[in-house]
């Protein structure tokens, strides 16, 4: 559409909108429970870009959420610390689970578990960030936690499984957003 001229939408009916020159229109079409599509004309400034995510409003996570997001990403960060420490012992225990090039996917644990860390704390994409830790959690679990007739390993598949649940919340919160 050219700026000057006019778009017909309303939610009940055909309605009139123009906009002035300086003036962009975006139209959003949603479909609430079953009503029929409506428009909804939102004006932003020619000059800004109407899909530049700096430039739209964000919900900014409570005191509380982004608490909870630290905390529990802390054993992922923790992991990648004692990872590097001990580089040689855990591709090693990697190997002995018959897992080949275990140097390379232990780099790829690392980097799953600090850049899904770094997303799920900053809140920047924790959606991505949540899916990157599940995909080091969920076959590490199965792979190393799976004897629940130890009682260690038992405690380490529980405590993944709720570290799964809190990633799974932090996913669907992020995609609410």
């Amino acid at each position: 559409l050219a700026p000057g001229t006019s778009l017909r939408a309303s939610r009940r009916g055909l309605g009139r909108v123009s906009w002035p020159l300086e003036m962009s229109v975006t139209v959003v079409i949603t479909c609430l429970e079953g009503d029929l599509p409506y428009a909804l004309p939102q004006f932003q400034n020619a000059r800004s870009r109407p899909h530049d995510p700096m430039n739209q409003q964000r919900h900014q996570p409570s005191l509380l959420n982004r608490i909870a997001r630290v905390l529990l990403c802390l054993v992922f960060i923790h992991a990648v610390i004692g990872k590097l420490m001990g580089f040689a012992g855990v591709a090693g225990a990697i190997a002995a689970k018959g897992l080949p090039l275990a140097p390379v996917l232990l780099v790829a644990a690392m980097a799953l578990m600090a850049v899904g860390s770094a997303l799920v704390i900053t809140g920047w994409r924790a959606r991505l960030g949540a899916v990157l830790l599940l995909l080091f959690l969920v076959p590490t679990t199965l792979l190393f936690h799976g004897d629940v007739a130890e009682k260690m390993e038992r405690i380490q598949l529980f405590k993944n499984l709720a570290i799964m649940g809190g990633l799974l919340l932090v996913a669907d919160q992020d995609g609410k957003g």
